[in-house]
């Protein structure tokens, strides 16, 4: 049988300090002191390696929490720490403690994952009544969450023109899939409008019978199709109804409901819209994505993950308060003599300003 090794002897030592408290003068008076120990003390050069001293102060375990937010773990959280404080000697807890203290985050959560993400987003609700979330439960498994917050509704209003939606990012233990709503903003910089975590892709590959998904190549037909944004709305109709017969799905409830919201979200009918080239739909899920992965890894749990996603969000919504000011911060300087220079300078944001001119 395995016996854990420990790291330290109990050795029924007497020594200690008696006080009570006198009523008459409130105050505490040494009652007994007895010296002898019958164990030899500790250096006191390694004083800081006892358990006593190794116990992490508040502000440390939140230092550790806030660097696995950002895919620091905990070994390299204390080799930052140490640099920080300048030296081994001036912080509490070795790298064992500090990994120590990691997992217990993440076995202190267990079953409770799910539950304690809904918690999170009720309590959001009841604090912010702009905060807007809903989740879908099978079979007493969480699977879907979408949320949006005051900010993001904001952003929607002034940007909503056109939404780019991917889902093809796995983030977490569980492989859901986080599905972000992206839009560009003023400064032609990604923009989060709302967020979805999904237990699985409910795409082609659920909506059509497997037979034909995989004895023909339809699925790659239609993606090929669906994605050209070389083509008229005329031409895609034509080509959608020729794939629908080729391949006897005229009788397909999903497809026949897609086809017909198809000026929402087939790119050969945004073709007129002005400025639309702004926004190519695949780079900008890519660019968002990019982003919000920078701070999630596979292994996370979904409260791990929900805290990685507000720490991007804030970054991102810092980001655009920091172009704002830069843009309220420049002053005009003409390089036309055109009057209409200076009514395109006090219309458009820097960066949109600089690409008309």
């Amino acid at each position: 049988m395995y016996v854990k090794q420990k790291t330290f002897t109990v050795t029924d030592c007497k020594a200690h300090v008696g006080v009570s408290f006198c009523h008459e003068t409130c105050n505490f008076i040494l009652s007994e002191f007895v010296e002898d120990h019958n164990h030899c003390l500790v250096d006191t050069f390694n004083r800081d390696l006892t358990k006593i001293s190794r116990k992490l102060s508040f502000s440390t375990k939140t230092f550790i929490h806030q660097m696995s937010l950002n895919r620091v773990g905990p070994t390299v959280a204390h080799r930052l720490l140490v640099s920080i404080k300048d030296g081994h000697y001036n912080i509490k807890g070795t790298p064992i403690d500090f990994k120590n203290f990691y997992n217990g985050m993440r076995i202190f959560i267990g079953d409770r994952d799910s539950q304690l993400v809904i918690d999170r987003l009720k309590d959001r609700y009841e604090c912010f009544p702009e905060f807007f979330f809903d989740i879908t439960v099978e079979n007493g498994k969480l699977r879907s969450i979408f949320w949006t917050d005051e900010i993001s509704k904001l952003n929607y209003k002034a940007f909503g023109h056109v939404l780019a939606f991917d889902a093809t990012y796995q983030t977490n233990r569980y492989k859901m899939i986080f599905a972000p709503f992206t839009g560009v903003d003023h400064y032609q910089k990604c923009v989060t409008f709302g967020a979805a975590l999904i237990s699985s892709e409910t795409r082609l590959l659920q909506m059509v019978s497997g037979d034909v998904i995989e004895n023909t190549n339809v699925r790659s037909r239609i993606h090929r199709l669906v994605w050209n944004m070389f083509i008229t709305p005329d031409t895609f109709e034509s080509r959608w109804q020729y794939l629908i017969e080729k391949f006897g799905l005229q009788e397909n409830e999903w497809l026949n409901d897609m086809f017909e919201i198809r000026d929402r979200w087939v790119p050969a009918y945004f073709r007129e819209i002005p400025f639309c080239c702004l926004m190519k739909t695949t780079s900008r899920c890519e660019s968002s994505n990019a982003t919000f992965k920078v701070n999630s890894t596979s292994a996370n749990t979904l409260v791990h993950f929900m805290l990685c996603m507000e720490s991007r969000l804030e970054g991102q919504r810092y980001f655009q308060i920091s172009c704002e000011y830069k843009t309220s911060s420049v002053s005009f300087k003409s390089t036309t003599g055109e009057e209409i220079e200076k009514h395109a300078f006090e219309l458009y944001t820097q960066t949109i300003f600089n690409d008309v001119r």
